[in-house]
């Protein structure tokens, strides 16, 4: 049996015995606590005691709740030192995608963070407090990998949007007057509201629907694949909001269509994005 046939088996079993955890900027914080919550659920044993042993040393505590609010914390963290605002996402352009060229040692894009961290979570040896920063960027970085407006740029207007931000798009607010906002904060946060204010409660409906099958097809590949096929979400579906991609002038008005199409697909990256970090953790913590 091959290591990751392992994983495979092991999350395969806890897919169809285990009950899903209880508990309660790409994604808004709803968006990261939904993944963690759903990974936490796939955790083998000796992974999960090693998670709530590394974030036991946290100021945000550990279990279940702990887990969430560390995954929401890069976020915070980019706030106060900027220079990690590009491990969040990957430029790739839409009309050139290259990694390579996303990915130099100057952007640090999100594919290559992660891989650092998850090294470092690997490393037995490495001080508790590096592994703790490392799981933290895990927990958080990997959900980024899988909103697609941090896996896409497009030129407008001879610059490039970063990913949606100048783009202005509306939609009917609770109010009943319009809505307006950016075109990745509509990715963010409005996709991910859209399904249910309660991270718990979203995470645990979301769980309840990933069937074997698709643990099995999410569980391949790594950071670098799965930010290709957040790449391809963004060229086939968010960018297709009706207008060609422009930055200034009215907002253009998302179609009842696209944000049915643009909430059904957020809640499959959040059940991949919750699938691979378990199969991560488990990877680089099990040892």
């Amino acid at each position: 049996m091959t290591p990751r046939t392992g994983l495979l088996m092991v999350l395969t079993v806890l897919a169809l015995g285990a009950a899903p955890a209880t508990s309660a900027l790409a994604w808004g914080d709803e968006g990261h606590e939904v993944i963690a919550l759903i990974a936490r659920s796939y955790l083998a044993p000796v992974t999960l005691m090693r998670v709530d042993e590394i974030l036991s040393a946290d100021r945000e505590g550990s279990g279940a709740s702990g887990m969430a609010a560390a995954a929401t914390w890069a976020d915070r963290w980019r706030s106060m030192d900027r220079s990690t605002a590009g491990w969040h996402y990957t430029d790739l352009q839409l009309d050139d995608p290259d990694m390579a060229q996303a990915c130099d040692t100057a952007r640090s894009c999100a594919v290559a963070k992660v891989g650092q961290f998850a090294q470092t979570l690997a490393d037995a040896a490495a001080a508790p407090a590096e592994r703790l920063f490392a799981l933290k960027m895990v927990l958080h970085l990997v959900g980024d990998l899988h909103q697609p407006l941090h896996a896409a740029t497009a030129r407008v207007g001879g610059r490039l949007d970063a990913g949606g931000n100048c783009e202005t798009v509306s939609l009917a607010g609770a109010s009943g007057a319009p809505r307006v906002l950016s075109l990745h904060a509509y990715w963010d946060d409005v996709t991910v509201s859209s399904l249910g204010a309660d991270p718990v409660d979203l995470a645990r409906r979301l769980r309840a629907g990933i069937s074997r099958a698709q643990i099995q097809t999410w569980s391949t590949g790594g950071p670098a694949d799965w930010t290709w096929q957040s790449h391809q979400i963004a060229e086939r579906l968010a960018y297709r909001y009706g207008e060609t991609p422009r930055c200034g002038g009215p907002p253009a008005a998302l179609s009842a269509a696209y944000q049915t199409a643009a909430s059904a697909t957020t809640a499959e990256q959040l059940q991949r994005a919750g699938v691979r970090l378990a199969v991560l953790l488990n990877e680089n913590l099990r040892r």
